[in-house]
């Protein structure tokens, strides 16, 4: 009986460790994706800019015909 509450004790404290790296692990992917969406919304918002000065710089006499 000894012997198997001990493995049992060596048990919970391996799945305690397994739990606090996981744990440090979805941390980390969390502050990952946190920068990424940050990125992405920068980048969405500069690309809006981007295409809104360009439709204000183009005038229709700047426009080639089709046929060019």
């Amino acid at each position: 009986m000894e012997q198997r509450i001990e493995r049992l004790e060596e048990l919970v404290t391996y799945l305690e460790e397994t739990l606090r790296v996981l744990n440090e692990v979805v941390i980390q992917q969390a502050n990952q994706l946190d920068k990424v969406t940050k990125h992405c919304q920068q980048f969405s918002n500069e690309l809006r800019d981007v295409r809104e000065q360009m439709t204000e710089k183009r005038s229709p006499d700047e426009e080639r015909p089709p046929h060019y």
